[in-house]
């Protein structure tokens, strides 16, 4: 995957993160309960709004997969404090989790444990990550299922000219 820099003014990663899951929710997603937290106040970050929610559909096409299309998935925005403001997004699935070889490979390009998987969603998603200065990870949840973390560094809430809003 070519490498393309973060870039443009800040935008509101809420409308990012509910247009694809919206979107799902009616199509791939159908039979999941799909669970989404925003933030009421905008959560401003420097992304490249198509990256942003090919991230979205991915990690949600990894919950439904996971879950057999019938399990349950969250997705919660947020801003945290890492020394400095941060967007934190959390999807979470109700699946199996993640066996220790797929923890140790998933973020290696062309690892996939699915038949007809690429292995490119979640390297992307980490290079998305690290070129924008945030991080990005999976850790299996403690009652089960897995979790991906992405963080990005973020304006702190309440600045932000309120434009692409």
């Amino acid at each position: 995957a070519r490498a393309r820099p973060m870039s443009g003014p800040p935008v509101d990663l809420r409308s990012l993160v509910s247009g694809p899951a919206d979107m799902l929710r009616r199509s791939l997603c159908a039979e999941m309960t799909l669970t989404v937290g925003l933030p009421d106040q905008p959560l401003l970050a420097p992304v490249n709004p198509g990256q942003m929610e090919t991230a979205v559909v991915n990690l949600l096409i990894n919950a439904r997969d996971a879950t057999g299309g019938t399990g349950s998935a969250t997705i919660v925005l947020e801003h945290v404090w890492r020394g400095s403001d941060y967007a934190r997004l959390t999807v979470q699935d109700d699946g199996r989790g993640l066996g220790p070889d797929a923890l140790e490979h998933a973020l290696e390009p062309m690892f996939t444990t699915k038949p007809d998987g690429t292995g490119l969603g979640l390297p992307m998603i980490q290079q998305m990550a690290l070129m924008g200065g945030g991080d990005f990870r999976l850790v299996n949840a403690a009652g089960g299922g897995a979790r991906a973390i992405l963080e990005l560094p973020c304006l702190k809430p309440g600045q932000g000219s309120g434009e692409n809003m």
